[in-house]
C-alpha cells in the first residue's frame, strides 16, 4: 500500500495514538515502526498473538509493567574492553533486568494457554545474579554503597573522619577566634577542595595560612590555616583513593553488563514488544 493511501486511511495517526499509550521509548519506536502485514498469513498471524495478549489481561488482570528506560546505548558502550557506564545508566540496567524477570514470572504462568505467546517468557530471560550484584553495589541514583566492596568502605570511613575533624576544628576557630584571627564570619566553607575559613582581607595577617580564594568584593579572604594544610592534604589523598576504588567498581559491573550483552539485548527486545502489544490492548 503506498503512504499516500496510509495517509488517507489515517493510519499514521492511529500510529501516533498507539505510541503514545507506550511506557517507554523502544515499546513507542516499535509502535511507529508497524506497517500493513505484507500477507493475509502474516496479518493473521499478528493478529492472533495480539488478540491473544488481550485475552490473556482480560483472564489475568493488570500486567506488571511500569516505564523502563531505553539501555540499548548503555549496553553498546559496555562491549567495550575496560568501559566504565556510570552508575545511573548501570542502574537503568537494573531496572530493566527487574522488569524482565517480573514480566517472565507473570507471563511463564499463564501463555499454557495462549501458544501465540509461548516465545516471550524464553525471550524475557531474567538474570537475577546480575541483578542482584546491581542492587546491592549500587543505591537508586546510582551511588555505590559503602558496602560495595571492604576498601570503599573503610575509605569512606576515613573521609567522614577526616571531614569532621576539620569541620570541629575550623568551626571552634570562626566561633572562638573572633577579631583576635581576623574571622570575617562564622562559618567553615570549601575553596578549591579545601576546608577554608573567611578571614577579613585587612587584617589577613592575624591568620597564618594559605589563601585559596577570594571574595567578589575583596574585602575577604578565604584561608586554609597552617594546622588544616595537613588535614586537607589527606582528605585529598583519601578522596583520590577512594575515586580510584569506585572506578575499579564501576569497571567491573560494566563488564559483568557487558559480558551478558547479547542476552541483555534481547530481553530488552522483547520487553519492548510487550509494551507495544499492550499498548495494542490499551488502544
Amino acid at each position: 500500500m503506498r503512504p499516500r493511501d496510509l495517509d488517507v486511511l489515517g493510519f499514521p495517526k492511529v500510529l501516533d495514538a498507539l505510541a503514545g499509550l507506550a511506557v517507554s521509548h523502544p515499546g513507542a519506536e516499535l509502535c511507529l515502526a508497524l506497517a500493513p502485514a505484507p500477507t493475509r498469513m502474516a496479518a493473521e498471524r499478528a493478529l492472533d498473538r495480539q488478540w491473544s495478549f488481550f485475552r490473556l489481561l482480560e483472564a489475568s488482570g493488570a500486567l506488571p509493567l511500569a516505564s523502563f528506560p531505553d539501555v540499548r546505548e548503555s549496553l553498546a558502550l559496555a562491549s567495550h574492553e575496560g568501559a566504565m557506564l556510570p552508575g545511573d545508566r548501570l542502574v537503568e540496567i537494573r531496572i530493566v533486568l527487574r522488569q524482565v524477570q517480573l514480566l517472565n514470572q507473570f507471563l511463564a504462568a499463564r501463555v499454557g494457554t495462549a501458544p501465540a505467546l509461548a516465545d516471550l517468557p524464553r525471550r524475557l530471560h531474567a538474570l537475577p545474579e546480575l541483578e542482584a550484584a546491581l542492587s546491592h553495589m549500587l543505591d537508586d541514583a546510582g551511588v555505590l554503597r559503602d558496602d560495595a566492596s571492604p576498601r570503599l568502605g573503610e575509605l569512606r570511613a576515613a573521609l567522614r573522619d577526616l571531614r569532621q575533624d576539620l569541620e570541629e576544628r575550623l568551626g571552634r576557630l570562626v566561633q572562638t577566634g573572633g577579631e583576635n584571627a581576623g574571622i570575617a564570619d562564622r562559618y567553615v566553607t570549601i575553596r578549591n577542595n579545601r576546608f577554608v575559613v573567611p578571614v577579613k582581607a585587612a587584617t589577613a595577617t592575624r591568620m597564618p595560612g594559605v589563601v585559596q580564594d577570594r571574595s567578589a568584593s575583596g574585602e575577604t579572604l578565604f584561608v586554609e590555616p597552617m594546622f588544616a594544610i595537613d588535614l586537607n592534604n589527606r582528605l585529598l589523598l583519601v578522596r583520590k583513593e577512594e575515586e580510584g576504588e569506585e572506578r575499579r567498581l564501576l569497571i567491573l559491573l560494566t563488564a559483568q553488563v557487558g559480558a551478558l550483552r547479547d542476552e541483555l539485548a534481547h530481553a530488552s527486545a522483547a520487553l519492548a514488544e510487550v509494551d507495544a502489544l499492550h499498548a495494542g490492548v490499551l488502544l
